[in-house]
């Protein structure tokens, strides 16, 4: 599935990667991202500039353009240290800084995150969940019961009526 990022994209079809020294890894603890920021733009970490200790394992998220995206197992995450000048803030602040693509990244790894944090243990048993080799789902290591992420598809509408397009905003821009 292919999107538009303008200029750049996206592409979330799953891969089993790995990650390498260059490719770029999201740090989450809870409601907090780990990033620096260089002005007004935000840099998230590449991956061998990270500190690991133990057995760490990595999840591909996406790409954007040729830069792939990866998030850290949930429960590995105590095991990573951001580099020198990057530190855990909310990621809301990516609705005022930019590139706008790094926002797109940081919002759909979030989700992607959460979802992960919340399959865990099987619902239907409650076994330990295995991340699949083979495709972006979580399986029951006793059950084998199947879970994938839920779309949540959006609808976009313009209201026009002749020269004039109807345009609302939020009640507590107000």
């Amino acid at each position: 599935m292919l999107h538009e990022i303008d200029p750049g994209k996206f592409e979330i079809g799953y891969s089993n990667y790995m990650p390498e020294k260059w490719d770029t890894v999201i740090v989450f603890n809870g409601e907090l991202v780990g990033y620096k920021l260089d002005g007004d733009q935000a840099i998230l970490p590449k991956c061998g500039e990270l500190s690991i200790q133990g057995d760490v394992k990595f999840y591909y998220l996406f790409s954007i353009d040729e830069e792939r995206y990866f998030i850290i197992r949930p429960r590995d995450e105590q095991l990573v240290s951001l580099p020198n000048g990057y530190e855990m803030h909310e990621y809301g602040i990516f609705r005022e800084v930019g590139p706008r693509h790094i926002a797109f990244a940081i919002v759909t790894a979030q989700h992607l995150h959460q979802w992960y944090v919340e399959r865990q243990i099987c619902g239907k048993c409650g076994a330990g969940m295995e991340h699949s080799e083979l495709e972006r789902a979580c399986i029951c290591s006793k059950c084998g019961l199947t879970e994938y992420p839920k779309i949540a598809p959006c609808v976009i509408v313009g209201v026009i009526h002749g020269e004039f397009m109807l345009l609302t905003r939020y009640r507590k821009h107000a």
